[in-house]
């Protein structure tokens, strides 16, 4: 699973304001926030991506030093931890959705004549674009992370057969395929919102001058 893409700095969005609260001035604010947040999103899915490429040599792992199986058993196997600490990630990648999506709101809402419009309305529809994939992902992900739970479960069953080991083998790679397609989105979404806040940031700072 590919690694997204670094946050970058924005040109301007540091600056300190002085004065009355201009509608420049929220702009401002409301996308400093929302590169914060850009920022713990990054971060939640490299996580994410990081844990579940070691999933497979953990359950090898097991495979060759477990013969009964029995961690598998009693949940105390590595990838039982591995699947909580990715629904952990998750969960807070869910939190800074939902942020994401109120100050995109925020943004949405301000209105002032002096604001950059075609600037600001770029990035409005690229966070737009960024909150529809995310769902997604979100959404997709929490399934396959269930789906990982109870196959491993299923494999210490009394009727556990090979056919088990394989057939869940099988949709666990079709569930990485999947996850794999979305997370090359969630890097094309976050490239362009990372461009058009750029231009929006370099128009808000020559407002200010």
């Amino acid at each position: 699973m590919k690694k997204i893409i670094s946050a970058v700095s924005f040109i301007g969005l540091s600056t300190v304001l002085t004065g009355c609260d201009t509608g420049v001035a929220q702009a401002v604010d409301v996308t400093t926030e929302i590169e914060t947040i850009e920022s713990t999103i990054i971060e939640k899915l490299n996580t994410i991506a990081s844990q579940e490429a070691t999933l497979q040599s953990e359950f090898e792992t097991t495979l060759a030093e477990d013969e009964d199986l029995s961690t598998l058993k009693d949940g105390s196997a590595t990838v039982f931890e591995n699947i909580k600490t990715r629904q952990t990630d998750l969960d807070s990648l869910t939190e800074a959705a939902e942020s994401l999506k109120e100050q995109s709101d925020q943004l949405t809402a301000l209105d002032s004549e002096e604001l950059p419009s075609e600037e600001i309305s770029t990035v409005t529809d690229d966070l737009t674009t960024l909150n529809g994939s995310l769902e997604q992902f979100i959404e997709q992900y929490g399934t396959s992370l269930a789906e990982q739970e109870t196959y491993f479960q299923a494999l210490v069953e009394e009727d556990a057969t090979y056919e088990t080991l394989q057939s869940g083998i099988e949709q666990l790679n079709e569930q990485h395929t999947a996850t794999n397609d979305l997370f090359i989105q969630l890097d094309s979404n976050l490239a362009q919102l990372q461009a058009s806040r750029t231009e929006a940031a370099a128009a808000l700072e020559s407002l200010e001058n």
